[in-house]
């Protein structure tokens, strides 16, 4: 996934950064939701997956853009779709 672009939005709460992304698919929310109305336990191997994924995103967010995550949880993580998974 590439960055299309960023910019700076000035609002009522004041000064927020913005990056402009492809179109993604559910959150981390949506997808453990449906496991859960499901009655169903997620497989090991996804789990271990998406961690991955995100403990990836986040070195990269860190160690390459200078940024941290301040507000990290599953609603805040989108799931993309990769028919390779």
């Amino acid at each position: 996934m590439l960055v299309h672009d960023n910019f700076l939005h000035f609002g009522m709460h004041g000064k927020h950064y913005c990056s402009v992304f492809d179109v993604m698919g559910p959150t981390l929310l949506d997808v453990i939701n449906n496991f859960e109305d499901n009655d169903e336990l997620m497989d090991i191997q996804l789990v271990k997956h998406i961690t991955r994924q995100v403990l990836i995103g986040l070195v990269y967010m860190h160690e390459v853009c200078g940024m941290i995550h301040t507000d990290l949880k599953p609603e805040n993580v989108m799931i993309g779709l990769d028919s390779t998974i």
